[in-house]
This record gives C-alpha cells, sequence and structure tokens, in this order.
C-alpha cells in the first residue's frame, strides 16, 4: 500500500513539474511574439489610385521578434506576400515574388524584390503595391525614416526614374 501511494507521489509531482515547465517555456516564447498589422486591399474598392488611402485595410498577425530591424522587416515582408486571411481582404502583392534582400542604414530601409512583381497577372498597379509595403513598414515600424524600393537591384520602370523612395511626410 505505501509503495502504491508513493508511485503515485512521485508521477503526480512528474506530472506537474512537467507542466509547469511547459508553462515557462511558453511564456518565455510568447514574449517574443510582436502584433503587426499588414495592409492589403478592401474587396469591392476600384483600383484609382486617388482612393489608394481609404482602399487599404489592416490586418493584426502576430510574429515572432527576430532581433534585428533587417530580419523583422524581411519576415514582414514575406507575411505581406502570403497574402490576407481575412476574406473581406485582397492579395494585394504576387504570391510568386521574392525579397531578394533587405538593408538598413540609419533607419534608411532599402528593399530588393523580385523582377515577378512586374508582370503579375493583376488588376493591381505597382503603385498600390510599393504604396502597400511603405504603409506596412512605416505602420510597424516607427523609427523608419525613408524606404527605397528596387526590383532586381534596378529602379523598376522609367516613372521612377530617381528610385521609388516613401518618407513619412509622403504617406502623412
Amino acid at each position: 500500500m505505501l509503495s502504491r501511494l508513493r508511485k503515485v507521489t512521485f508521477f503526480g509531482s512528474l506530472l506537474v513539474l512537467v507542466f509547469l515547465l511547459s508553462l515557462l517555456l511558453y511564456l518565455a516564447q510568447n514574449s517574443r511574439w510582436q502584433p503587426r498589422i499588414l495592409f492589403f486591399r478592401n474587396a469591392g474598392f476600384a483600383s484609382d489610385l486617388s482612393l489608394a488611402r481609404s482602399r487599404l485595410a489592416g490586418e493584426k498577425r502576430f510574429l515572432p521578434a527576430q532581433g534585428f530591424l533587417e530580419l523583422d522587416v524581411e519576415l514582414l515582408l514575406n507575411e505581406l506576400i502570403l497574402g490576407p486571411t481575412d476574406h473581406e481582404h485582397e492579395r494585394i502583392l504576387p504570391k510568386d515574388i521574392r525579397v531578394k534582400s533587405i538593408i538598413e542604414r540609419d533607419f534608411v530601409v532599402f528593399v530588393d524584390l523580385s523582377k515577378e512583381i512586374l508582370f503579375s497577372r493583376t488588376d493591381i498597379d505597382l503603385d498600390e503595391m510599393i504604396e502597400s509595403i511603405g504603409n506596412t513598414l512605416f505602420f510597424n515600424f516607427p523609427r523608419i525614416r525613408e524606404i527605397h524600393v528596387f526590383v532586381e537591384g534596378q529602379i523598376p520602370g522609367k516613372r521612377y526614374a530617381e528610385g521609388v523612395q516613401y518618407s513619412r511626410s509622403i504617406l502623412e
């Protein structure tokens, strides 16, 4: 009888210890998740660029903090490429593009995307795609001063002769 009581006590204590350890690990890991807002197109809005501010809607996600601004920006852009989870929002970036590189110097971020952004077969133009990238990055990382977007390391098109640049004053 005493032997059985010892076994029950031992396994009960072991179960409580495992539970406490898993709770501790959960709380330690969960503290590194950051809420982020991604901007997608509202379903049903026209593609007139003059309505760009009113047709983009935010979607909240929790992403793990990477520890460096460049890695956090890359993860956020990859989530933007994955598309929305809300059925009332539409994908704004083509799913086949890749983030080639992210460079940050003195809170100026340089984003290099793959060429698929130029050849996507959607009704969304490049201006709206870049505006979504700018809104998403500026909203989630207030310390960023400017964003420069490149495609395959080049300036995307004649219209952007000086590069695609967004600063806070442009989006406010």
